[in-house]
């Protein structure tokens, strides 16, 4: 992997898993002072990266599969929820889950260089969506949404600070060799959409509004009113950077077990994704869950 493709592939992983239970989370937590935690989340990410890069870069495979496993059903179920709510709404959800099944078990067949070329191509369409979205709400700022400032006490602020660096930097464990393959430039710069987004998102819909909704990302695309559906395909920006994230987890699977417990996982990942109390339960312990996924990480480099 070169250093443009290591840049690239580091902005589209900061992304993901913000999408729908990520955002509800941090408004919900942080409310309209949303901004601020997720500057001081920034830095709080940029130090749990310098402690990755830090460590050494061989891992536990045991470790290394479990919590590519965890990250593999959080990304699952984060798009096919989305797909299901948004884009095909009258479709069965087994006929969604399927073929993102069978395209992470193809995945799984290619080497790393292909998901680094896909990457490349993802960086693109999802960057210049972002930017239209960002142009396009800007019209719609209404400044006063933000006051009062530091509504919300500082247990809550630093709660969502950590809940932003755990969503914005866990897909990094994934990573085969964090000290060459992540960059903090491009997650610096990732870090800055998502707090125009955000904070557009508060300053468009204001945070009673945006709380109210479980896609309130969605909501605020659908005030650029170019043609009927616009906002569908401004999200697909988004929807687009899961991709890389289901592909390497998938890829972590094969590279310590073999295709018939890839297949094995992917099928228990189907069941999970398809029984509604499941999904309930990694929805409710969404931070928890990034939470273990990065001490797993920690953990699986101190112990050989």
């Amino acid at each position: 992997m070169n250093n443009h493709e290591a840049s690239r592939l580091t902005f589209i992983l900061t992304l993901p898993l913000f999408l729908g239970i990520g955002i509800t989370r941090l408004v919900s937590i942080a409310h309209q002072d949303i901004w601020l935690s997720i500057i001081i989340g920034t830095l709080i990410g940029t130090f749990i990266n310098f402690l990755f890069t830090a460590l050494p870069p061989k891992e536990n495979r045991y470790f290394i599969m479990l919590y590519s496993f965890i990250l593999l059903v959080i990304g699952l179920t984060s798009i096919t929820q989305m797909t299901s709510k948004i884009y095909l709404n009258n479709t069965p959800l087994l006929l969604i889950i399927i073929p993102l099944l069978i395209l992470i078990y193809y995945l799984t067949q290619k080497k790393e260089k292909t998901i680094y070329y896909v990457t490349n191509l993802l960086f693109i369409a999802t960057g210049t969506l972002m930017i239209i979205s960002l142009i396009g709400i800007i019209p719609h700022f209404n400044f006063n949404h933000f006051l009062p400032v530091y509504q919300c006490n500082l247990r809550y602020l630093l709660m969502g600070s950590l809940n932003y660096a755990l969503i914005s930097t866990t897909p990094f464990v994934l990573l085969p060799n964090h000290r060459q393959q992540y960059k903090l430039k491009n997650y610096l710069i990732a870090s800055l959409f998502v707090l125009f987004l955000l904070g557009g998102m508060i300053a468009v819909l204001g945070y009673p509004l945006a709380s109210s909704y479980a896609y309130p990302e969605y909501v605020l695309l659908k005030r650029i009113t170019l043609f009927a559906g616009f906002e569908k395909i401004l999200l697909l920006g988004w929807f687009f950077t899961f991709f890389p994230l289901l592909a390497l987890a998938g890829i972590n699977l094969k590279k310590n077990t073999n295709q018939l417990t890839v297949g094995i996982l992917l099928i228990i990942a189907l069941i999970i994704t398809m029984t509604p109390w499941l999904t309930d339960l990694i929805n409710l312990y969404f931070s928890h869950l990034l939470l273990s996924c990065v001490l797993l990480a920690f953990l699986g480099k101190l112990i050989k």
